[in-house]
């Protein structure tokens, strides 16, 4: 079924979310600073996610949802954390199923409203971002368009700061093998030097009898390479190691 309307008469309001006494009224730009400096920098979805579910329920009152689909797993997030804060589920809740099947726009009604969040609402992020589904719900109408805009924005922001730290993480990932590609090249080119000093070998020749006394003695080349800097010859091929 597809949603082409921001209202969903068919759908009712969450029935796990506990009713609360007492909503703080807060203009949207105040909210949105205040709870805009609360989303956690991670490359965790739970964490980012988590963080603007916590920081949502605190600044308003209201008991807020996150829906995460991380690979065949539901992990679902609740704020205030002095209920089950985590934990997982067999799958999506119908309201999350039928929002994420639809076009993209929120289902609202008198006190609760659900948007889409992570990769469902960004098509260009990261591919490692999930899909999910944010809801909350108020002790009384608290689900007008200044605070359907102000939620809207606030997933907007988790999603760019998950999708900006999961490229971070990568980039520094990257980083790394790139340095221990570099370090085992340059350990490698010292060993094949000492080898044309040593046997008066050419370098192919020199870079050929590391690649064979690698194969032999089942180690990767940049130990064997090793070997050859510390003790400054290269380490015999016993008969046994060849078989």
């Amino acid at each position: 079924m597809t949603i082409t309307s921001s209202t969903a008469p068919a759908i009712t309001s969450p029935a796990s979310a506990p009713t609360r006494t007492t909503s703080t009224v807060l203009d949207p730009i105040t909210l949105i600073s205040q709870v805009a400096a609360e989303i956690v920098r991670s490359s965790d979805p739970e964490a980012v996610f988590g963080s603007l579910a916590d920081g949502y329920a605190r600044a308003t009152g209201t008991h807020c949802t996150v829906e995460l689909l991380i690979g065949t797993t539901v992990r679902l997030i609740q704020a205030p954390r002095d209920r089950d804060g985590t934990g997982e589920q067999p799958t999506l809740s119908p309201l999350a199923r039928q929002l994420l099947s639809g076009n993209g726009a929120p289902l609202q009604g008198a006190d609760w409203l659900a948007l889409p969040i992570g990769a469902a609402t960004s098509p260009g992020t990261s591919a490692d971002i999930p899909i999910g589904v944010f809801t909350c719900r108020s002790s009384g109408d608290r689900t007008g368009s200044d605070h359907l805009a102000a939620v809207r924005y606030l997933i907007g922001l988790a999603t760019e700061v998950l999708d900006t730290e999961s490229r971070l993480a990568k980039a520094q990932g990257q980083v790394v093998n790139l340095e221990i590609a570099l370090a085992s090249n340059r350990d490698i080119g010292t060993a094949i030097g000492i080898l044309m000093n040593s046997q008066l070998v050419t370098q192919d020749e020199a870079f050929t009898m590391l690649r064979v006394a690698s194969q032999h003695t089942h180690r990767k080349l940049r130990e064997v390479a090793n070997d050859v800097i510390f003790t400054g010859a290269l380490i015999p091929v016993s008969p046994r190691s060849r078989t």
